[in-house]
């Protein structure tokens, strides 16, 4: 190898320096590949943790709804302990007041001119109330 060198005149150092670069390029070239390896998996990943994020979005959601729906009920479970109370804290159901021509919801304490007034509201603004019950 030497005597080739020395023959077509190619200078040692030169040779050197173009071996230095071939390694260079081969190392750049197993550097590429790892790198673009590593894209694919990191992609991948990122597409599994992209899915997973939508499925806990949807979850989240469902979630917010099932708490809103038992909120309300809570709430409807409230106002009906507390007509409860009412009621049982107050049984006569239609309160003449003295005037004796007004009836007092024993609920609201709203007052109406008749009995079928009363039980009319009774309905539409307490159902959870049953007539039985006041």
């Amino acid at each position: 190898s030497s005597g080739i060198n020395a023959e077509y005149g190619v200078d040692h150092e030169f040779v050197k320096i173009v071996r230095l670069c071939q390694l260079t390029i081969e190392y750049l070239l197993h550097v590429q590949d790892v790198l673009d390896s590593d894209r694919i998996r990191l992609q991948s990943a990122n597409k599994a943790l992209a899915t997973e994020v939508e499925r806990l979005t949807a979850s989240l959601v469902q979630h917010q709804e099932e708490n809103l729906v038992l909120k309300k009920d809570a709430h409807e479970k409230k106002k009906q302990m507390k007509a409860m109370e009412t009621v049982l804290k107050n049984p006569s159901s239609l309160q003449k007041l003295p005037d004796g021509k007004v009836f007092q919801c024993p609920i609201c304490k709203k007052n109406f001119t008749s009995a079928q007034y009363l039980e009319t509201h009774l309905e539409r603004r307490h159902p959870e109330i049953e007539p039985t019950q006041i």
